[in-house]
């Protein structure tokens, strides 16, 4: 997310400035975590141009109340046991991980200053999940 805009995510539905983002659900994937099998649901999203891939857990909430910490900026937050809203301060970003139910982001540990952002992932080195995504090039 970026400066000034409203994120929601609720009940498994992400929004930015309340217009819906697009998806498509793909077949359910599977794969190994903490020593147990995780089935998730797959899905194409769309930002923009560009397309990737996020998974949602069914089971799991959509976030973990006992996991927000205090940050700067968290009362331009509403958490609740079905999602949260948040509108995005003046130079700062919102950082979402494509793992949706099981990433530790910026509804847990706050917006990411500008001047902290220092480069642009161009590659992904190894995803352990997904071996064949390991030593792609991104958009």
């Amino acid at each position: 997310g970026l400066p000034g805009d409203r994120i929601e995510y609720r009940n498994k539905r992400l929004t930015i400035n309340g217009a819906a983002v697009e998806t498509t659900r793909l077949e359910d994937y599977q794969y190994s975590d903490r020593n147990s099998y995780t089935t998730a649901w797959q899905f194409k999203e769309r930002l923009g141009d560009e397309e990737h891939l996020t998974l949602v857990e069914p089971e799991e909430p959509s976030v973990r109340l006992s996991g927000v910490r205090q940050f700067n900026g968290r009362d331009k937050c509403v958490f609740s046991d079905t999602g949260f809203i948040c509108t995005i301060p003046d130079d700062h970003y919102f950082m979402m991980g494509d793992n949706r139910d099981s990433s530790s982001d910026s509804r847990y540990w706050g917006f990411v200053p500008d001047d902290h952002i220092i480069g642009r992932a161009f590659m992904v080195v190894w995803n352990s999940g997904e071996f064949s995504r390991s030593a792609t090039w991104l958009k």
